[in-house]
């Protein structure tokens, strides 16, 4: 497969992050404002029990109502003295539909809320159509000039964690987490009956890191935060690069509220900031992916 290098349109990205980041302020704002109200509703000093405050076992479930993406493909030669890049998003791509699922469970093991275990899963997607003008070269064959060509790329992760709190107060809790992921990549491009794809299974266990944050500054309000670091390996890639194993990162981060406005029962909504970072070096060749996915995720609570 061959495509034109193209130059990634970093204003228009930076503009496009800017519109999510003053949405999500909007959101939360708005967010805070109702359950300010809703906590003053309530009588002066009322606070709920302490195992209100801070459940046993919890449910995240929710999806992006706004995102963005952008990547970097990259290939060189230093022998050959040659190189190219480009970007999904730019090259195969005039209408990217983006999405971001996510699922959080989590269970605190002892009632000093020193211990937690959590588990998260969440799936990336990035599809989009591109017409091209001129020939393009895909899967061994040369497209004539006013083709359409679909492509995708899809990411699921899941991971396991054990997180400690290090610091425990009767408003808010921090710590670090430990733990293991794996990971699963879908890449494939389409026009007509030509079709190029390719599965990256699920692979693991490979090392979690983080650190969180949780605080409650009202009653029925949760401000939390966290962010991970996760090490990846793609094993025996081949066909669409001709290499054997790619290694990296992969980052997580969310910053987020939540309204609990029954017992039990609540709405959250996060920022969310997903960085996956991989490379392949060889004597001859060296190829890397690099791709970033940001939105606001809006979800449901569950928690006892």
């Amino acid at each position: 497969m061959s495509v034109r290098a193209t130059h990634v349109d970093r204003q228009a990205f930076g503009s496009a992050r800017q519109m999510v980041l003053r949405r999500l302020a909007a959101v939360v704002g708005l967010a805070l404002l109702i359950g300010c109200a809703a906590t003053d509703q309530a009588a002066p000093g009322a606070h709920r029990a302490e195992s209100a405050r801070w459940p046993t076992l919890g449910l995240r479930a929710g999806a992006a109502v706004l995102a963005s993406f952008d990547s970097d493909i990259g290939v060189e030669s230093a022998p050959l003295n040659a190189s190219a890049s480009g970007s999904l998003e730019d090259t195969f791509s005039d209408n990217d539909r983006i999405g971001i699922t996510r699922v959080d469970l989590f269970w605190r093991i002892d009632d000093d809320r020193r211990h937690r275990v959590d588990v998260n899963w969440f799936e990336l997607t990035r599809s989009g159509d591109r017409l091209f003008e001129s020939q393009v070269a895909l899967g061994g064959q040369v497209l004539p000039a006013g083709s359409v060509v679909s492509s995708y790329l899809d990411t699921e992760v899941v991971k396991a964690s054990y997180r400690f709190n290090f610091l425990v107060e009767d408003d808010w809790e921090a710590g670090i987490s430990l733990g293991a992921n794996a990971m699963a990549i879908d890449l494939g491009f389409t026009q007509g009956a030509t079709t190029i794809e390719k599965s990256y299974p699920l692979t693991g266990p490979m090392p979690v890191l983080g650190l969180h944050a949780e605080w409650l500054p009202f009653d029925r309000i949760r401000a939390l935060a966290s962010a991970e670091a996760m090490y990846v390996k793609v094993d025996d890639v081949s066909g669409l690069l001709e290499t054997q194993d790619v290694e990296g990162y992969l980052f997580d981060a969310r910053i987020g509220v939540e309204w609990e406005p029954i017992d039990h029962l609540g709405v959250g909504v996060s920022y969310n900031f997903f960085r996956l970072d991989a490379d392949y070096r060889e004597s001859l060749v060296s190829a890397s992916l690099k791709y970033d996915y940001e939105g606001v995720l809006v979800y449901g609570t569950l928690a006892f």
